[in-house]
C-alpha cells in the first residue's frame, strides 16, 4: 500500500515514469508501516479474525437450480422443460443476479447474511416474471434456514438498494 501511494503520489510530481523511483526508506515510511499494520491488527480484531466470504451469487445460483429441479420433478405429465420455461427460468435468473448486484454497495444489504441475501433476491425476482409457471409445494427459503421475515426484511433492503444512484465508472480512454 505504501508502495502504491508512493507511486501515485510521484505520478503526479513527475509523470509516467514514477515506477523507476521506489519509495526512500526513511523514518516516515517505517511510521506509516507501523500505523498500517495496527490498523490491519485492530480491523481483525473487529472481524475476529474471521476472514471467510460467502457470496451471495453463488448460493443465488445453486437455490435456483433445485428450485428448477423441483418444480420439474412435481410435474410429472411434462420431464422435459420447455423452451419458453427456459427462458422464463433464465430471466428470474439474471433479474435475481442484478439485484444481488445493487446490493453491493448498498450497506444495509451488506449487513444481511449471504442466504438471506439469496433467498431475497430470488424471491423478487419471482416476483417481477409475471407470467412464470412455478408452483411450489414446499418453502424453499427454509432449504437455507431462512426464515419467512427475514426473507421479507432483506427483500425491502433490497428494493431500497435498486434505488440508490449508480456509480459510473469513466472509461479508461478518459482518464
Amino acid at each position: 500500500m505504501i508502495n502504491i501511494q508512493h507511486v501515485l503520489q510521484m505520478q503526479e510530481i513527475d509523470g509516467l515514469d514514477a515506477h523507476l523511483h521506489p519509495p526512500k526508506l526513511d523514518e516516515q515510511y517505517w511510521e506509516n508501516k507501523r500505523d498500517m499494520v495496527k490498523m490491519e491488527q485492530t480491523l481483525l480484531r473487529i472481524i475476529l479474525f474471521d476472514v471467510n466470504v460467502s457470496h451471495p451469487h453463488r448460493i443465488m445460483v445453486v437455490l435456483w437450480e433445485e428450485i428448477i429441479k423441483n418444480s420439474n420433478s412435481s410435474d410429472s405429465a411434462s420431464r422435459n422443460m420447455e423452451k419458453a420455461d427456459m427462458n422464463c427460468w433464465k430471466i428470474i435468473l439474471k433479474s435475481a443476479w442484478k439485484r444481488l448486484n445493487d446490493s453491493l454497495f448498498h450497506v444495509d444489504s451488506l449487513m444481511c447474511s449471504a442466504p438471506s441475501l439469496a433467498c431475497a433476491s430470488l424471491s423478487l425476482a419471482l416476483d417481477e416474471v409475471p407470467n412464470h409457471s412455478v408452483h411450489f409445494s414446499c418453502e424453499w427459503w427454509g432449504w437455507l434456514d431462512v426464515k419467512y421475515e427475514e426473507m421479507m426484511e432483506v427483500k425491502i433492503k433490497l428494493l431500497q438498494a435498486a434505488r440508490i444512484s449508480k456509480i459510473l465508472v469513466p472509461s479508461p480512454d478518459l482518464l
